[in-house]
């Protein structure tokens, strides 16, 4: 059974020209270890990246692509870091699927590496402006304010606020993905801007995908939030496709 989520979760500014998201994750009881090794994990990581890059974890985000990952070598420097904190999760927690499941990190690290490599220079050069028009639009289009900390665990007693975040995270990201696809068209030659729309395009409906299978092999299809089932790209025999492959 898939054991943990990886997301974002975008939060309403404090301020003009902030653009705080969070990073949180459901452990569920079916969990191998316990949710402190989960955060143990995370809390080496969060020393490392700041320390790293000199810049709280708090202002960081990757999804929208932060400017610090759309630099090469810092994005080298973000993959090995993220890398390290998922081998800590394999081995010191025994999550022996954390490689495999989607997370931000191993999407843009090594499911879609090479998308994004070649998509990088079109993100980098549109950024400014997507920053200036989309991040504060859908931003305002949150109604409500979440207090998750950078990097939290949700646990079992505490799905019904996952799911509440899980349901902010979808209306952000549809909004932002709608707003920056013609920002990115208009801005960048039709090659490089026909990557950068595959890669955040796909990095969004696998999202909603992974989801969406969370809830079906948790049992929790009838709670899946509505922003993201709209994301995902299921279909009516998918649940026992995925069971099956849960299985394998």
């Amino acid at each position: 059974m898939k054991r943990l989520t990886f997301c974002l979760l975008p939060l309403l500014p404090l301020a003009a020209g902030f653009r705080i998201k969070r990073e949180f994750m459901y452990v569920n009881a079916d969990n191998p270890s316990d949710a402190d090794c989960f955060q143990q994990c995370n809390e080496k990581y969060v020393s490392d990246f700041e320390y790293s890059f000199n810049i709280s974890t708090d202002d960081f985000y990757d999804f929208p692509l932060h400017p610090l990952i759309l630099e090469h070598s810092s994005y080298l420097l973000f993959c090995k870091l993220a890398s390290d904190k998922t081998k800590c999760y394999m081995d010191r927690c025994n999550d022996k699927t954390s490689d495999v499941v989607f997370s931000p990190s191993n999407f843009i690290c090594d499911f879609r590496r090479k998308l994004f490599l070649e998509a990088r220079p079109c993100l980098s050069e549109a950024e400014p402006i997507t920053f200036l028009k989309c991040d504060q639009e859908c931003h305002t289009a949150l109604h409500n304010e979440n207090s998750i900390r950078n990097n939290s665990l949700f646990r079992v007693e505490e799905v019904d606020g996952y799911e509440d975040a899980l349901s902010t995270l979808c209306t952000f990201q549809s909004c932002y993905l709608d707003c920056a696809l013609p920002v990115i068209t208009e801005v960048c030659k039709a090659d490089g801007a026909k990557l950068a729309a595959d890669l955040l395009t796909t990095f969004v409906h696998w999202h909603a995908n992974d989801i969406y299978e969370w809830h079906v092999v948790s049992d929790r299809l009838p709670t899946l939030p509505a922003s993201c089932s709209r994301l995902a790209d299921h279909k009516p025999e998918k649940p026992a496709e995925i069971q099956q492959a849960v299985k394998l």
